[in-house]
């Protein structure tokens, strides 16, 4: 599945997942004898901590993205020598024929500042076949086949820096859509058995109910109202009154 279309499952983030999978793999545990006559043995508790235990030390995008920065500043350290010795070329051709000259803009070196990386290797494949056909009319002014080489050299490992940066993206959005799946997977095992949590303890034990409870709201805590009441008069139209015992803690 590509991974502009995966998304996660769970509304917290990796770190909080974590935590919450080793919370319920220990209350799990308290309640092993509940659990195994619902059909989930201590088996499948150790089964779903290990699989939060492979979640927890799976590399975290940040860790992947950090290949992508180490490889895209090795492309610009690189593309920074390599932009000297370009200059050092073409300067001779200033240097013979001057800067408005046919024979410069062959080169193709105007501006390359501010060219994109491909179009920057593309000149430098061009300064390469340019210097070398002008070789020995630019012997005079300093060019050798030393430095038309360097160029070449360099152009290629810049080549490589850019190779370099599509595959470590390509690793970092593959990991990425991993850890997703592999997020995901272990969310529809924790889903699976807080539902199963809550059936055990509902309306036996408040406490190890809310055990269960995935996202706990500011309610959570708090008990099921009590002995709910309807009274409605017959003869006159009156809004219906409810009635319930009073909650603990309840402030509204």
């Amino acid at each position: 599945m590509p991974l502009k279309e995966l998304q996660r499952d769970y509304r917290m983030n990796d770190s909080e997942l974590c935590m919450f999978t080793s919370n319920l793999v220990q209350t799990m545990t308290r309640d092993a004898t509940e659990f195994a006559s619902r059909g989930v043995d201590t088996a499948a508790i150790s089964a779903l901590e290990v699989i939060g235990d492979a979640f927890e030390v799976f590399p975290p995008d940040s860790f992947y993205q950090s290949d992508v920065s180490i490889a895209v500043e090795n492309k610009n350290i690189k593309r920074a020598d390599l932009d000297v010795k370009v200059r050092d070329i073409v300067q001779c051709a200033i240097i013979q024929w001057g800067i408005s000259s046919p024979q410069y803009r062959k080169f193709g070196a105007k501006k390359m500042t501010s060219m994109g990386d491909m179009k920057f290797l593309t000149m430098c494949r061009q300064v390469v076949a340019t210097a070398t056909g002008y070789l020995s009319d630019l012997t005079a002014v300093g060019l050798t086949q030393a430095m038309i080489d360097t160029v070449d050299t360099g152009a290629q490992a810049f080549e490589d820096n850019l190779n370099m940066i599509n595959n470590k993206m390509e690793v970092r959005d593959i990991k990425t859509s991993e850890r997703i799946s592999d997020g995901n997977e272990l969310y529809s095992f924790i889903v699976k058995y807080c539902q199963i949590g809550k059936i055990i303890w509902d309306d036996v034990d408040q406490a190890k109910y809310n055990d269960y409870i995935i996202y706990p709201t500011t309610q959570t805590s708090l008990s099921k109202p009590q002995n709910l009441a309807a009274v409605h008069d017959p003869v006159y139209i009156t809004p219906i009154t409810l009635s319930w015992d009073l909650v603990a803690d309840a402030i509204s």
